[in-house]
């Protein structure tokens, strides 16, 4: 058995158990802290070679917990890559060292707090979390923070977006009503309605200020035009700066939209004639916004042929022939990404079969010519299957009820059930309570895996003693960053059913409650028979 002392070698974390338990949920690969220390001693040293970013500050309400910084893969798929991991000192000290190859958004997180950042390679950044005392708390989420950065001086980028966003959304609250409501982007016949004050207002107005207590909604356009003049007259000093520069700008695009400029215009002055931004949210929020329901708003016939072509045929090639005459998508690279972008939003729609969308994707992913359309199609698919029936669930090492490390690659060979809960959780607790029973029957064919996710490793200790009739194993994962990611953790209770080999059995897996000792049951009858159990919980 390892001792605390060798996992966690720092003596102010081991006065008692609790951080044991701590430390071992969030160290990578079973690295302790000290090659942790040493690795990071070494990136310091050679920082001025390696160009790598760096993240200092504190957090004082988290002492000994990981903090871990993502990346976002692409703004398409959702996909997050993990770029530096580091523990919080005793005294709320941080630093992480992250390999930065162009300028990004970071998402800091800690426990169920997240914080977003803008790092440019190569730069270093001073900023402070807030007290715990001063947070508003919701379980498990990412609930998102805003880190104190007054030590960053005015031109830097996170200071710059801060104040220009403040600008941003301090206008389209003041023209809610005008914003809101012109979502049917200048519609004439709805503009006119409005004008004869013929239609009912659903809206609240934001304020006394409200612009069409003053102006009528013909002039949003003139409203949008004259910010936008005031916006590049305050930060134009700051376009050296190419990233904040493209925030702004595509910023602006998306009132523009709004407030109704004609869409092959609109294409050519905004994705046509400029490169793709992948790495700017600014750019590829508007361009979700202009591609939305790209493959479900064509005309009938249209409609009928994507419909025959993603079920049927799965051809990407004819995709792109159905689309060529569209005014609005000229350009290959941002045909293929509108495309890319388009089949994730079938995924979701009845009329599609979501195998169909992922043989699509994956066809997609291997003609396209463009690399960045390629990786993102790839990484689309990638997303859309996580945690569904097939997926390699990562490894993870935690610390079990006997204060011993336990390793998921270590534990295959057969059909586990994995249940996170929480002793705060009055639904986690029936549910742990109908598990017993169940674990009774079926204990020696599946083997029962229960993670606690109590932010007190106290509470986990009194619930084990409290319930030492349930046998089966039980391990410690609340602040392990990584389980929350690739578990996609929300809410508990939460299940998941692996296969033999670790791969997810079901997409959707049963609680206790919701018919899982059928499930159990024929999982043992088929595995006696040689069989690979039930696929009853199945989307199509």
């Amino acid at each position: 058995m390892e001792t605390f002392r060798s996992l966690c070698p720092r003596p102010s974390i081991l006065r008692n158990n609790t951080h044991a338990f701590q430390s071992v949920a969030l160290l990578p690969n079973g690295a302790s802290l000290g090659v942790l220390t040493l690795l990071l001693a070494l990136v310091c040293s050679v920082a001025a070679t390696s160009q790598n970013t760096f993240v200092t500050g504190t957090d004082s309400s988290h002492a000994g917990w990981q903090i871990a910084a993502f990346v976002p893969s692409d703004y398409i798929s959702g996909k997050r890559e993990l770029v530096a991991e580091t523990m919080i000192a005793q005294n709320g000290s941080f630093t992480l060292a992250m390999d930065i190859k162009q300028t990004s958004e970071v998402y800091l997180v800690v426990l169920h707090i997240q914080a977003n950042l803008y790092v440019e390679p190569g730069h270093t950044y001073a900023i402070a979390l807030p007290a715990e005392s001063k947070r508003d708390f919701r379980k498990l989420d990412k609930t998102e923070i805003y880190p104190d950065l007054s030590a960053s001086p005015e031109n830097d980028l996170n200071v710059l977006i801060k104040n220009f966003n403040k600008d941003y959304y301090t206008f389209v609250n003041e023209h809610y009503y005008d914003y809101a409501i012109d979502e049917f982007k200048g519609n004439p016949e709805f503009i006119k309605r409005v004008s004869k004050n013929t239609k009912a207002d659903i809206y609240i107005k934001s304020s006394e200020s409200d612009s069409l207590k003053q102006k009528t909604l013909s002039n949003f356009s003139e409203l949008v035009t004259h910010f936008e003049a005031s916006m590049h007259k305050k930060y134009s000093a700051h376009y050296g700066n190419a990233f904040f520069k493209d925030y702004v700008t595509y910023s602006l695009a998306e009132i523009e939209l709004v407030a109704g400029l004609h869409r092959p215009v609109f294409y050519k002055q905004y994705f046509m004639s400029q490169p793709v931004q992948l790495n700017n949210p600014a750019y590829m929020r508007v361009f979700k916004i202009f591609y939305n329901n790209l493959l479900t708003s064509q005309t009938k016939l249209k409609n009928e042929s994507i419909v025959k072509i993603v079920n049927t045929e799965q051809d990407p090639a004819k995709l792109q022939e159905v689309l060529a005459d569209d005014s609005c998508l000229t350009n290959t690279e941002v045909r293929t990404l509108a495309m890319i972008y388009g089949l994730k939003e079938l995924y979701f729609n009845q009329e599609f079969s979501y195998k169909a969308v992922e043989k699509t994707l994956e066809a997609l992913g291997k003609t396209t010519t463009a690399k960045p359309q390629q990786t993102i199609a790839i990484n689309t698919v990638e997303q859309l299957r996580k945690n569904k029936e097939g997926w390699p669930q990562p490894d993870f090492a935690l610390l079990d009820e006997r204060e011993e490390k336990w390793h998921l690659a270590e534990n295959d060979g057969l059909p586990m059930y994995i249940i996170f809960f929480a002793s705060w959780n009055h639904a986690s607790l029936k549910e742990m309570m109908l598990l017993e029973k169940l674990a009774e029957t079926y204990q020696k064919d599946i083997r029962i895996v229960a993670i606690n996710m109590d932010e007190k490793v106290d509470d986990f200790k009194k619930y084990l003693q409290a319930h030492s009739k349930q046998k089966f194993t039980f391990l410690y994962g609340y602040g392990n960053v990584m389980l929350k990611e690739n578990f996609a953790l929300k809410a508990m209770p939460h299940a998941v059913m692996l296969d033999p080999q670790l791969k997810v059995k079901y997409t959707f897996t049963p609680l206790p409650s919701q018919g899982l000792d059928a499930v159990f049951a024929k999982i043992k009858q088929q595995a006696a028979a040689g069989g690979q159990g039930p696929k009853t919980w199945n989307k199509k």
